[in-house]
């Protein structure tokens, strides 16, 4: 059963956590860090009707409490487990081995558990409010209460029968009375009517300006260091933006661009056509480092090993 918690006892923090970091060679916090992940596991892996005991059962239960911890170390495997069962943290079974520290969340268990059984009594009585509610609601307006419910297609009919040679009687009206009126269509079909009556929206042009733009951009990028932009969904608002500040002027925004790209880390410079607009006044004034005529980026993505490209 999973919490959204989990419970570290002091007496463990200061005095168990600092043994079993001891034993195994580790700092405190990765000793914590490493049980806490073993007492998690043991509180997903309990079924749902019963309280959590921490059991491990089997022949694999000291590979399996590794794992949980992480501690995946070929030349010291069992290490961990011994660590634990010397710190008072574990316990061999008849069957197995058992994660100590688990009682305490038998009340929590429980408290769950009955949350869970009233919600359910709760619908189930909202679900009954609601079908007497529509069966009174028949009644009220003269409806027997038999045809409320849903007929069997297999009933027998109690209409009757008529002779073998008997000739189906129809029944003709007036002239005044003038045509029957026709059924109202479908559902579907009267809201794909409203909808097809509502006037669409225009569709907004693509600017012709952004292609080129990011075409710019990228070229500019792969000269300065020598790898493809890795071109993703906030660079396209970017390039909306930058012409909106720019007005327009290509020139003037890969300008910027290539000053961004030579100051690198150090502000205004950035490698990110998303983060571009936002150093936009302060690249208008900003100058190259001394000594520095070309872009420096201290790191850029290799597209064949994968991996991210550096945003300052």
């Amino acid at each position: 059963m999973r919490f959204p918690w989990l419970q570290l006892e002091s007496d463990f923090l200061e005095a168990k956590a600092g043994d079993l970091a001891a034993l195994l060679g580790v700092s405190r916090y990765e000793a914590i860090g490493r049980m806490a992940d073993v007492w998690a596991w043991a509180l997903n892996r309990a079924p749902k009707e019963a309280p959590p005991d921490g059991r491990v059962e089997g022949e694999s239960a000291e590979r399996l409490v590794e794992s949980a911890a992480g501690w995946t170390s070929r030349t010291r495997r069992g290490a961990f487990v011994a660590a634990l069962l010397e710190v008072g943290l574990l316990e061999r079974t008849a069957t197995g081995l058992r994660v100590r520290g688990m009682s305490r969340y038998a009340a929590a268990h429980e408290n769950a558990l009955a949350r869970s059984e009233k919600a359910r009594q709760a619908a189930e009585a909202r679900w009954a409010a609601a079908r007497l509610a529509e069966a009174s609601s028949g009644q009220a307006h003269g409806i027997p209460q038999a045809a409320t419910e849903e007929c069997s297609p297999d009933a027998p009919s109690n209409a009757p029968a008529m002779p073998g040679n008997a000739k189906t009687q129809t029944q003709s009206f007036p002239p005044s009375e003038g045509p029957v009126a026709d059924a109202p269509p479908p559902a579907e079909e009267r809201k794909a009517s409203v909808h097809a009556l509502k006037p669409k929206k225009p569709q907004k042009e693509p600017d012709p300006r952004h292609t080129p733009l990011r075409q710019s951009l990228e070229a500019t990028y792969l000269e300065a260091t020598g790898q493809r932009y890795a071109y993703g969904g906030a660079d396209a608002k970017g390039i909306t933006d930058l012409l909106a500040k720019s007005d327009g002027d290509a020139a003037e925004v890969l300008r910027r661009w290539r000053l961004a790209l030579t100051l690198g880390a150090r502000w205004p410079g950035t490698s990110s056509i998303a983060a571009l607009p936002a150093r936009w006044n302060d690249l208008g004034n900003a100058q190259a480092p001394p000594g520095r005529s070309g872009p420096s980026v201290p790191f850029q993505r290799n597209l064949s090993a994968g991996g991210d490209v550096p945003r300052f």
